[in-house]
């Protein structure tokens, strides 16, 4: 571990972060970080080891980033990917301040008096100008071309209710990390459970075994590559052609009764030979 590969690890945790919000609710393209797997980071791993890390080795060969350090930096990226969009914040605010929305709207709600029974700490304070927080959450608060501010945000409605959650969000993380360091020797010494993320990028960035080829070099790695571009750009086109339905079955995920190519890539990562057969067997 080396003081670039920390730099550059929070670099990278601070443009997801950063460019998350821009990028889906700005641009509204497709989601920066939706899975587990995000394909921005992922994507943007490949793109270095194809491109920028060549470059850096021919220009001085200290200059390019060893394993270690790559796993360092990618570790780092992903851990943020917990915060922006798919993760914490895409439920954490309307969970807090939308109840109160359905409440007004819905008479279900009304009859139930299900936010009466919530304690108060729990959902955002709308007893002061709830008009402008609650209205202000649903439809904006800008006006017309006009940004708001940090300041325009009525802190007011929300300073109760996040002194009681965010302590117990990091309170969670804290021993879901806790709970990692418990578990892993038992997975993955004695189970043999594979991390399949862990090993997928510790395949793309480790040094390949004498006599081996580098997975990037590899050609089933790369056609598969070439495959889920050619479905993927196929989709995209498809939604600005309208194309034939050659391969709408494989993009819809019909393809042999719902079965998701993804999910066996996934598999191929997580499913030991001692697993398979509990897999096989099961009911569905």
């Amino acid at each position: 571990m080396s003081l670039r590969a920390i730099l550059l690890g929070l670099t990278g945790a601070a443009f997801v972060c950063g460019y998350t919000y821009v990028n889906d609710v700005v641009l509204k393209q497709t989601k920066f970080i939706g899975n587990h797997l995000p394909l921005s980071v992922f994507g943007g791993l490949v793109l270095f080891l194809l491109l920028v890390q060549p470059a850096l080795r021919k220009l001085r060969e200290r200059w390019a980033l060893t394993p270690t350090e790559l796993m360092v930096v990618l570790a780092l990226t992903l851990s943020a990917c917990v915060i922006p969009s798919s993760g914490l914040m895409r439920y954490f605010t309307p969970a807090l301040m939308m109840p109160h929305h359905f409440e007004r709207t819905e008479p279900g709600w009304r009859e139930s008096g299900l936010v009466q029974s919530v304690p108060d700490r729990m959902l955002a304070d709308i007893s002061e100008d709830g008009d402008r927080a609650l209205n202000g959450f649903v439809q904006g608060l800008s006006d017309g071309e006009r940004r708001i501010t940090v300041s325009d945000v009525p802190w007011h409605a929300w300073t109760r209710t996040l002194l009681f959650w965010v302590p117990l969000v990091l309170a969670s993380w804290l021993c879901i990390l806790g709970l990692a360091l418990v578990v892993h020797r038992q997975w993955a010494h004695h189970e043999m459970l594979p991390y399949p993320v862990a090993k997928f990028a510790n395949q793309l960035v480790s040094a390949p075994e004498p006599g081996q080829t580098p997975l990037l070099r590899q050609r089933p790695f790369l056609l598969g590559c070439l495959l889920k571009w050619v479905v993927t750009r196929y989709g995209g086109t498809n939604v600005y052609e309208r194309l034939k339905p050659v391969m709408n079955v494989i993009i819809a995920g019909d393809m042999l009764g719902g079965l998701l190519p993804s999910l066996v890539g996934a598999g191929y990562y997580l499913v030991t030979g001692e697993l398979a057969p509990a897999f096989q067997i099961m009911p569905r």
